[in-house]
């Protein structure tokens, strides 16, 4: 067997040996104490993710930060004044940042989110800056529950108003691609009324919108939930890319679901 799909079969395995035993409290108590600042105490969980802070600079922001094997031992790290990874977090000497951290399942999933987001400016204000000939960085989504439907690039002056902002969660061309061969897969998922796919977006129509697989498929998108409960991808190459391709859409989806917050609070405050 090729030394990828071994590894992928063996990151999928260990997935769902996780998705059945982690206990529902620890998300509970990570959500209530997110955030710490290097010369103070708070809540640092054991096992694999990312540290990192947010850097604005006029209107835009970028993310410095690593992905880790444990959250609290390079905390712990950090704290002790570890100049390695001061300098990768970009801290000058006697600086006090906060400093924010992001729990995974294993660390190639922090690894896909650090790839695909961080040492790179964005906007604060995407709509400001971006017109209908720039649509800017993020996808969208239509709030409509009973289709998915998910720009890669959306020209529109509504945008904010009328759909629902992904983030930067992944590359457009490849998204085409991917989302192209999807087509197959997803009718032996659940039964599909209309499914469309082009450079610009992709719509999936479905005959039962309260089907479980269709569910889980727009979770991935609208809350960042891995792929696990879907069924149906095969065991070919094909499929497990696929699937393997979904839960680092997910990953990134996530981050930015508890990333989006964080940017809000800072675009108010500015």
């Amino acid at each position: 067997m090729d030394s990828s799909l071994l590894q992928f079969d063996m990151m999928a395995k260990e997935t769902l040996e996780l998705s059945l035993n982690l206990d529902s409290s620890m998300f509970d108590e990570q959500e209530q104490m997110a955030e710490f600042r290097p010369s103070g105490r708070g809540f640092r969980p054991q096992g694999p993710g990312i540290l990192y802070r947010v850097v604005t600079g006029g209107s835009t922001f970028s993310l410095r930060g690593f992905a880790c094997d444990n959250i609290k031992e390079s905390a712990e790290e950090l704290e002790s004044g570890d100049a390695s990874l001061r300098s990768t977090l970009k801290i000058e000497d006697d600086e006090e940042v906060q400093i924010h951290h992001f729990r995974c399942d294993f660390i190639e999933q922090a690894e896909v989110v650090i790839d695909q987001l961080f040492n790179r400016r964005f906007p604060l204000y995407e709509d400001m800056l971006c017109n209908l000939s720039d649509p800017g960085y993020s996808w969208w989504m239509e709030p409509n529950e009973d289709s998915l439907t998910v720009y890669f690039k959306a020209h529109s002056i509504e945008r904010e108003k009328n759909l629902i902002k992904l983030g930067p969660i992944g590359d457009y061309a490849l998204a085409h691609r991917r989302f192209s061969e999807l087509r197959s897969t997803v009718r032996g998922m659940f039964s599909v009324r209309e499914f469309s796919c082009d450079e610009r977006r992709m719509v999936i129509k479905p005959v039962d919108a309260n089907n479980d697989g269709f569910k889980a498929l727009r979770n991935i998108f609208s809350k960042g939930k891995a792929a696990n409960d879907l069924a149906g991808f095969g065991a070919n190459e094909l499929g497990r890319t696929l699937f393997f391709y979904l839960n680092e859409l997910a990953s990134v989806r996530a981050f930015w679901c508890e990333l989006a917050p964080k940017l809000e609070k800072k675009t108010n405050l500015s």
